[in-house]
């Protein structure tokens, strides 16, 4: 991966001007009849070519040092989001798991919900059928409490629990025990 991200540049700056001199010395020196010179001259002359060379391999290390230096930049930066996106998966993990543990939540709370209505549902009836129970017992004990002397709020108090108790349509109430004075309920 990193020889695609720096090789074509790479090779762009190994054909600098320090290689592109020591290709022209090469060809001075075919050119040059080496006959004619002198041993100093030919010494000078390698020494200079020489001299080309150390320096076009100087800077071919120089351009190599560049390069790997930007690779390890590279990796760095790599080796971070690698490191980044390990975190991100870890903290996504968490949420799902947060996720999902809301929804089972919810979906207890629904049911939880459907329970108390349902407990609410039943605990209305039973009142009622207790509260139709106490009425009847009343109607009972005001119907003995009659002979003595009935005022007129009492008269008025047994009509109200009369037409309540026998002209309501409550299934409790609609078979009374009259001697008891106990509402008689069918057993779900």
């Amino acid at each position: 991966m990193a020889e695609k991200e720096g090789g074509p540049t790479a090779k762009a700056q190994l054909a600098s001007p320090g290689v592109q001199r020591y290709k022209d010395a090469t060809a001075r020196l075919n050119k040059v009849d080496l006959d004619g010179c002198s041993k100093e001259e030919m010494v000078h002359c390698l020494h200079r070519e020489e001299a080309e060379k150390l320096a076009a391999l100087v800077q071919c290390g120089r351009l190599i040092q560049g390069v790997n230096q930007q690779l390890q930049e590279h990796l760095c930066k790599i080796r971070e989001l690698k490191a980044i996106y390990g975190r991100l998966q870890a903290e996504n993990r968490k949420l799902r798991n947060l996720c999902y543990f809301l929804d089972e939540d919810q979906l207890k709370a629904k049911c939880l919900a459907s329970h108390w209505q349902i407990f609410g549902h039943h605990m209305a009836q039973v009142l009622r059928y207790e509260v139709a129970s106490c009425l009847c017992k009343l109607a009972g004990l005001e119907g003995l409490l009659t002979p003595l002397k009935p005022t007129p709020r009492m008269q008025q108090h047994v009509g109200k629990v009369e037409q309540s108790c026998c002209h309501r349509k409550v299934p409790a109430l609609e078979r009374c025990n009259s001697q008891s004075g106990e509402p008689v309920v069918p057993m779900p």
